[in-house]
């Protein structure tokens, strides 16, 4: 009886080797413009968030913190859901609308400081949905590219949170006006339009992979001539096989359209298959992503609750505000920006770890939210002790960042969803609007929190 070949290593080609190198270069090139932009896209937005308390107590409205959160967030889910309509429309369209509204947004919001409050909320509504609809667009554009590709962008959008809220920080430090902090930020569209034309480009096709081992390498000599031969059994099964070959072919065209209409098993020829409607292609997709979609959009109402409502009852304008202490005066900030350090090492861990079992960060997240409200209700970490609360709002921000980046790498990678690389697109859009639900839910609950739950805490 003839041994089992044996798989042995061959050395890949001199031209293997250079697409292979190629190929590498272009992915990290790809990989630090997509960083880049996810790094412009979210800067802005951040910096609204973290600027929020400042803006709205420059309007003499400080109780409307958390409706200036949720203008700049909550209503990005109307973009997500008009994106997901627009795959037909080119990507560089879909980003210069994006980056105009950006700009004008930033423009507004600017030269609003000394206009009225209305004129500001308009500007941070941009602000928001721009930063959405970019997010979805270039989300839906990473289909085209590794699935590794999202961790680039991840990674920016954590970096941007840091970025924004370190400017936040800055701004507050040197007691820049609103008007000259937002006009500061223009010129980062530009920054942004230039990437995406000329860094970012797209793959042709991926590179081709050769197998580092031979399906059939014979071991030696001796094997490579018990494999020439054929044992009697093998012919007598090649005999069986081929008189099976012989009757299949000898049926008369009466038996077939007779075995045919009787045998509703076999395949009719020309059969009309009816073409998928687009309702029933949504809710299949919708089915698929579900599960960590709603996980995603918790994680996220969890943790905009501790960052906004949360972290501003923590610490009450009463306590903090004239407190001669930098990082208590600057609590709210400085909640943001611990926040955003979480968020993008987390964003960033793609490469070393990848968590399937997402609903351990759901439920860790939900914890986190259990021992802020208790915070706020009793007020045990006072003063000095504040470092206590920035160093666990840094595990919230690892929950949600981690949560983010392993969710859209399943999306853009899981093989058993049965997902087509278009119907990923549609899926990265459906899970972005449970981020805005969860958001726009947040919101809500901060609003409440700030002006009937906790009123009294002032």
């Amino acid at each position: 009886m003839a041994k089992k070949p044996v798989r042995t290593k061959r050395q890949l080609t001199t031209d293997e080797l250079a697409i292979r190198k190629r190929w590498a270069i272009r992915n990290g090139l790809n990989w630090v413009g997509f960083f880049l932009i996810g790094l412009l896209n979210n800067m802005s937005y951040v910096v609204v968030n973290s600027f929020s308390k400042k803006l709205m107590g420059h309007f003499g409205k400080e109780e409307l913190t958390s409706v200036c959160v949720w203008l700049n967030t909550g209503l990005g889910i109307f973009v997500r859901i008009l994106h997901s309509f627009l795959y037909k429309v080119p990507f560089m369209v879909r980003i210069i609308s994006a980056l105009v509204a950006y700009l004008a947004g930033l423009l507004i919001v600017a030269f609003s400081t000394s206009i009225h409050i209305s004129m500001c909320f308009v500007g941070i509504i941009l602000v928001g949905t721009s930063s959405n609809f970019g997010e979805s667009a270039i989300m839906a554009y990473m289909r085209k590219f590794p699935p590794e590709s999202v961790g680039g962008f991840s990674s920016g959008t954590g970096c941007a949170g840091i970025a924004g809220a370190g400017l936040v920080l800055l701004f507050r430090a040197v007691d820049l006006k609103p008007m000259i902090a937002f006009l500061v930020l223009t010129p980062a569209t530009l920054a942004y339009f230039l990437i995406y034309c000329f860094w970012v480009r797209e793959p042709k096709g991926y590179p081709p992979n050769p197998p580092l081992y031979e399906d059939e390498v014979v071991a030696n000599e001796d094997e490579s001539a018990l494999l020439g031969t054929k044992s009697e059994d093998d012919a007598g099964l090649n005999g069986i096989h081929k008189a099976s070959q012989n009757l299949i072919v000898n049926r008369t065209e009466d038996d077939t359209i007779a075995n045919t209409e009787t045998s509703p098993l076999l395949p009719v020829e020309n059969e009309y298959q009816p073409k998928e409607t687009t309702i029933k292609r949504y809710c299949r997709i919708h089915g698929a992503v579900f599960s960590w979609s709603l996980q995603l959009g918790l994680v996220y109402l969890f943790e905009y609750v501790i960052t906004t409502a949360g972290s501003i009852i923590a610490c009450p304008k009463s306590r903090c505000e004239n407190d001669p202490r930098f990082y208590v005066k600057n609590s709210f900030e400085i909640v943001s920006m611990a926040y955003q350090i979480g968020v993008f090492i987390s964003r960033s861990s793609l490469s070393c770890v990848k968590i399937r079992r997402v609903w351990i960060m759901t439920l860790l997240q939900f914890l986190n939210l259990v021992l802020w409200i208790f915070q706020d209700a009793f007020q045990f970490v006072r003063g000095g002790f504040m470092w206590f609360l920035y160093a666990h709002t840094i595990f919230v921000g690892l929950m949600g960042g981690g949560m983010y980046v392993n969710v859209f790498y399943l999306i853009l990678n899981d093989k058993e969803k049965g997902l087509t690389n278009e119907d990923r697109e549609l899926a990265t859009n459906i899970t972005m609007i449970y981020i805005n639900l969860g958001i726009t839910s947040a919101a809500l609950i901060n609003i409440l929190m700030q002006n009937v739950i906790f009123k009294h805490i002032k």
